[in-house]
């Protein structure tokens, strides 16, 4: 990104008072920054899933009296938590954004890596700036006990300042979560009831909000790694590289769950398990050595949005799985020895 976000964010507004609109430095970044070479995301997986929406309840409420509008306030975790893309925090700020994502903390000079978390980008507001009056909250709270703590962030009926701005009205919302595990490091984000009815304006001339995560190199301008859904919000497709980035073809349903999963959930490794796999990067077949003769290792094909592109079974001391039929790209070679599990990734 060019240098002047540096006095983008210096000349930006609070969270409380009336709204000086400033750039949304994550978006900006989305055309602006290269990937990485060689850097393509790697570190989670993607699943798209359904799930009962609850609001939360017993939580903090970040901005409480004015009506909030480009907010760049920090919020504890209350945890350390472990980001797959290699960076620990314990809290997350709002100034990367407009409303809709977070990043780890914020600090000057940008040479650190920052770690974003965007369930819902776009430019969000209180729906009560007209009236002067708060009628949305963006709320949090820490559940449960270490080491299994879940961090929970809330944008409860959020409204759209591009709607705002063209109508003088704020007619539409949102109700979205953002979840971090503790242990697990896995990041959630879940979506409640909403009503967009005037998406041209509501998203800025874009067909939906921007979903993803990224560890942001600002000092290269580049991305270290990018995971950004695209397409249907039923269905979407995970896009690696900021060629192709568009934003979502709408919001997600009532109910719906994406969820990061890291790769190096297993606690065991391929080495553990008694197997081996070469070569990596593989180009026409991956081989798989298992020590002991007759051992039986069940074996799972994954493309890193989760979809599940081959299984079945290999018994030892060796066999091949074919690669070949796959376009270039990182894919999850997950096997399973005796009840234990492990993944890799693998490069082809």
């Amino acid at each position: 990104m060019k240098k002047q976000l540096v006095l983008f964010i210096a000349l930006s507004a609070g969270v409380t008072g009336f709204a000086q609109k400033r750039a949304p430095i994550f978006h900006q970044a989305m055309e602006q920054f290269t990937i990485t070479p060689g850097k393509e995301s790697s570190s989670y997986t993607f699943s798209a899933t359904t799930a009962a929406y609850a609001p939360l309840t017993g939580a903090t409420n970040l901005a409480t009296t004015y009506p909030w509008d480009d907010p760049e306030e920090s919020v504890p975790v209350g945890f350390s938590f472990q980001s797959a893309f290699g960076a620990s925090m314990t809290s997350l700020s709002f100034d990367i954004s407009l409303g809709g994502s977070l990043s780890n903390d914020f600090t000057f000079p940008m040479t650190l890596p920052r770690i974003i978390f965007a369930p819902y980008e776009v430019d969000l507001i209180d729906r009560g700036y007209i009236r002067g009056v708060s009628e949305s909250a963006i709320r949090y709270k820490t559940d449960g006990t270490a080491p299994n703590r879940i961090f929970k962030l809330e944008w409860e009926n959020a409204g759209f300042y591009g709607e705002f701005d063209e109508f003088n009205q704020l007619n539409d919302f949102v109700n979205v979560q953002m979840w971090l595990y503790e242990t697990s490091g896995i990041i959630e984000f879940r979506y409640g009831p909403s009503s967009i009815q005037s998406p041209l304006f509501s998203f800025e001339g874009s067909d939906g909000p921007l979903v993803g995560i990224a560890d942001m190199d600002f000092a290269n301008e580049a991305f270290n790694e990018l995971m950004i859904l695209t397409g249907a919000p039923a269905n979407p497709v995970v896009v690696t590289d900021e060629i192709n980035i568009t934003e979502l073809t709408g919001t997600p349903a009532n109910g719906t769950l994406y969820r990061f999963t890291p790769v190096s959930l297993s606690t065991q490794s391929f080495e553990q398990l008694g197997v081996r796999t070469y070569p990596n990067p593989v180009h026409d077949m991956l081989h798989v050595a298992i020590d002991n003769v007759g051992k039986i290792a069940n074996y799972k094909i994954t493309d890193l949005t989760g979809k599940v592109l081959d299984q079945g079974k290999i018994t030892g001391p060796k066999g091949s799985i074919a690669m070949s039929k796959y376009p270039n790209g990182i894919y999850i070679v997950t096997l399973e020895v005796d009840g234990q599990t492990a993944h890799q990734r693998i490069v082809k």
